[in-house]
């Protein structure tokens, strides 16, 4: 996350809006910042403590601001990319799903 964010893992969405969806109904009081490579698939990929993958060199902060239901969603997708199975969902939500999938499956932390 870049000094100008938010800290922490919520921020209004007034001030983020959601990088996924330009309008929502209703709109959303808050965001959440999803890690383009997810934390847990990183300490996978780099066989460290999910505690400690932070303070991995190869760590990528990387984050966006969604809305909370294309959060649970995307990290739902990934669950049924992993498990083999082929999500039926198109989208936004599908593309970061795939994106987080790849690189953890070439195990290769990218920024």
């Amino acid at each position: 996350m870049s000094p100008a964010r938010a800290t922490g893992r919520t921020a209004p969405a007034n001030r983020f809006p959601c990088e996924l969806h330009r309008f929502h109904w209703p709109r959303p009081l808050v965001v959440q910042f999803h890690h383009r490579f997810p934390k847990y698939l990183q300490a996978k990929a780099l066989g460290v403590p999910l505690e400690g993958v932070e303070k991995h060199p190869l760590f990528n902060p990387t984050t966006i601001a969604i809305c909370g239901t294309s959060h649970d969603t995307v990290h739902r997708l990934i669950d049924f990319m992993l498990a083999g199975d082929k999500p039926k969902h198109s989208g936004r939500e599908l593309e970061l799903a795939k994106y987080a999938v790849a690189l953890y499956r070439n195990q290769v932390p990218t920024r």
